[in-house]
């Protein structure tokens, strides 16, 4: 991590997947932050950019891209000069305006690790071993994936700023009350619908929400979980996810944050249907 995200000041994109041994599904989440060791179950993380030390004795700046010196690091790229050849070489491209980039192939193995169809042939391998991935037939092909994976990464990235979906009924916010105490189903059979607090309550939340699984669970699943106020048995120390909203003067967070997942889980599920069938 120290090479990924040496200061707060270095951008990265880290794709984060679950690391060998996990008993969950395979599941795969794009971050460009610091991650938690268990984001996807003990975390495997593989960065868009790597980043070294500036070491005068170790370098001749005279042949480094000034563009790849980054507040004091030298900046590398993570996705090898190897993969970036065969990828070019196989689809024939060799003008520079048309290659393919470091970067579109960083994107092109997010869209194949949302794959149905990858996940669900290689599942057993996905829980025992790293991913290994497959490069496609047709640039059609491999072009739709990259961009796939592009969409992928800007929903999951930048969730905080999705739309909150409209097409839910929110009762109860007159009141002006969004304090989380625990969320939970107002039926364990049927999760349309979400009891935010004694005020609030949130209805008709489409089935295809719960399609969009990280981490073994639904995303939207994994808020009700998360956003509840807890106490540690042994030290006493609370932990109230209301208290970030009070301190930034955002009353509504938690509740905006569950109506924006609901737009991303949904948008991403419409993504993954959309991708072509591969056979292996």
């Amino acid at each position: 991590m120290p090479n990924i995200f040496p200061t707060k000041n270095h951008n990265n994109l880290v794709l984060c997947i679950q690391g060998k041994g996990e008993g969950n599904d395979f599941s795969a989440i794009m971050t460009n932050l610091l991650p938690d060791l268990q984001l996807v179950g003990n975390s495997q993380c593989f960065p868009l950019y790597y980043y070294e030390e500036n070491a005068s004795d170790k370098f001749n700046y005279k042949l480094i891209n000034s563009d790849n010196i980054v507040n004091g690091y030298i900046r590398h790229d993570a996705v090898t000069d190897y993969i970036h050849k065969k990828c070019n070489d196989k689809f024939g491209l060799t003008d520079s305006k048309t290659k393919i980039t470091k970067k579109d192939i960083f994107f092109y193995v997010y869209g194949i690790l949302h794959s149905e169809g990858y996940k669900t042939v290689f599942a057993t391998n996905l829980k025992k071993e790293m991913p290994r991935i497959p490069l496609v037939d047709t640039l059609e092909f491999f072009q739709i994936f990259v961009k796939a994976g592009r969409d992928l990464a800007k929903l999951h990235v930048e969730y905080e700023s999705a739309e909150p979906y409209r097409g839910v009924e929110v009762t109860g916010t007159e009141r002006g009350n969004f304090i989380v105490d625990k969320m939970k189903f107002a039926d364990k059979e049927d999760k349309s619908a979400i009891i935010y607090n004694p005020f609030i309550t949130i209805k008709d939340i489409p089935s295809a929400t719960y399609d969009y699984i990280v981490n073994g669970n639904s995303a939207i699943e994994g808020i009700v979980d998360r956003y509840k106020v807890t106490m540690h048995p042994k030290t006493k120390i609370r932990n109230d996810p209301n208290d970030w909203a009070k301190e930034h003067g955002q009353p509504r967070y938690i509740l905006d944050l569950l109506l924006k997942v609901i737009t991303v889980s949904l948008e991403t599920v419409k993504i993954v249907e959309w991708l072509p069938n591969l056979t292996f």
